[in-house]
């Protein structure tokens, strides 16, 4: 029990350290960083989802962000292909966390926020090639580094059941009223 509550601590301080380095990349002001960083492990879903194993995906998910927002920042796909490592490593331990469903839906969300960010910057197109093809390779070897896991998870898909493939209406006969 002393393990899992550790880990629940220390992801919760990565998530608030990711959290304020994002903050502080995005709008350069360290008061604010703070700010969010020291609140952010207790407010939104964390408040939702107390004791959960999908605190984890939410925990690994500002270190996506964090690649996201300095490929923003740069102005060339060698610039922004040096974050590449962060987004790979950040993006296997979301999709690693245990919540596979909440896993996949935020990296969808992440990682398409961040592509819309790069594309609507208001910079011409040659500039904003480089970050753009950097971040997308950077997806790319993520989904072949994480094809075993990912790979499972779409077989399993095809062979999962629910109560609700079978769809029955039960009613109570008149004799019961």
């Amino acid at each position: 029990a002393w393990a899992w509550d550790l880990k629940f601590i220390l992801a919760r301080l990565l998530f608030a350290w990711g959290t304020g380095l994002v903050v502080l990349a995005a709008v350069r002001h360290t008061g604010v960083a703070v700010l969010l960083a020291a609140s952010a492990p207790f407010i939104g879903h964390f408040a939702y989802r107390f004791n959960h194993g999908a605190n984890f995906t939410m925990c690994y998910a500002p270190w996506v962000l964090l690649a996201w927002v300095h490929a923003l920042r740069a102005d060339s796909f060698r610039a922004a292909l040096k974050w590449m490592p962060l987004h790979v490593v950040a993006s296997i331990a979301v999709f690693c966390s245990g919540a596979i469903k909440e896993a996949a839906i935020l990296l969808g969300t992440v990682n398409g926020a961040g592509l819309l960010a790069l594309l609507l910057r208001p910079l011409p197109w040659r500039q904003r090639l480089g970050p753009v093809a950097a971040m997308l390779a950077s997806s790319i070897v993520f989904l072949l580094a994480a094809a075993p896991f990912w790979m499972t998870f779409v077989d399993m898909l095809a062979s999962a059941r629910t109560i609700y493939d079978k769809m029955e209406v039960y009613q109570i006969g008149r004799a019961h009223v």
